[in-house]
């Protein structure tokens, strides 16, 4: 689902007002956000997840959407929810119409996180990001990963201080240029 009708006509251009609600493919997934597991096969890749909780933050339509990876894990029974601040017509048990700025949820939950095309696409602010990850690190487990495409490799802190700070204070960066 794209901008609307209304976003042209009102903005007079093709760019949306707001995000699109979107579908990404497991195979994007795989390419963007897990480039380290190309060596692995559809199953293999799927069953990585089996004893993981995991979390598609900005996640859009991908748990109704069949060719994503959240919808392949929600499928096989695996632990998965995906959240955007878009609230869906039909509730579903693993989906959450949410902030990533206060997801209220649980603290140390989620074993692997991901965010494509949401963090430094449309949240790119320094100050806002420094609050997105304050709050998916409070959820993310001890030793999870939280994995978002694209990012600015240059410089994905923006010169940012307090942003520089807690990056260096709680995470380790490894950036895995996709294919």
């Amino acid at each position: 689902v794209g901008c609307s009708l209304s976003d042209y006509i009102k903005n007079f251009t093709i760019i949306c007002k707001n995000a699109p609600v979107t579908g990404r493919t497991l195979e994007g997934y795989k390419r963007h956000l897990f480039p380290d597991y190309n060596s692995m096969n559809k199953k293999q890749f799927l069953d990585s997840f089996k004893n993981k909780k995991y979390l598609d933050m900005g996640s859009g339509i991908n748990h109704i959407f069949k060719k994503s990876l959240l919808y392949q894990l929600i499928k096989r029974k695996y632990r998965a929810l995906g959240m955007d601040l878009y609230d869906f017509p039909n509730a579903h048990k693993n989906f959450k119409t949410g902030s990533v700025m206060n997801t209220n949820l649980n603290t140390n939950t989620y074993d692997i996180i991901t965010s494509q095309y949401f963090l430094y696409y449309w949240l790119d602010e320094p100050d806002k990001i420094l609050v997105a990850l304050k709050e998916m690190n409070r959820i993310l487990k001890p030793g999870g990963t939280i994995r978002i495409y694209p990012v600015y490799y240059a410089n994905y802190h923006f010169n940012n201080d307090p942003l520089i700070r807690y990056f260096e204070k709680h995470f380790t960066i490894r950036i895995n240029k996709p294919d």
